[in-house]
């Protein structure tokens, strides 16, 4: 979660800096050692797309982790009632 969470802040700035330009100015992309040139609105286009991907990334490792912290609730749960069990058992025996 916390490399989306990174790569969010880092697509969220830059979707910042992409809003400040002009509708001339000159956007390029490093791909590889050459840089492109890319159009601005195409670069918009992708870091949103890229965004609302991350996004739910972030959403779906959300709910991964509440299911998680569910299952340990109830698995705590189950150990304490078998120590209990265990302690009543344990004094009956003495």
């Amino acid at each position: 979660k916390q490399q989306s969470l990174s790569q969010f802040n880092e697509n969220t700035l830059v979707k910042g800096e992409l809003d400040l330009l002009s509708e001339d100015a000159k956007v390029f992309k490093l791909v590889g050692p050459v840089l492109m040139s890319v159009d601005l609105e195409e670069s918009k286009g992708n870091v949103g797309k890229r965004l609302e991907f991350i996004e739910g990334e972030i959403t779906k490792l959300d709910n991964q982790i509440a299911d998680k912290q569910g299952e340990q609730t109830v698995l705590g749960e189950k150990i304490q009632e078998v120590q209990r069990k265990m302690r009543m058992e344990a004094a009956e025996a003495a």
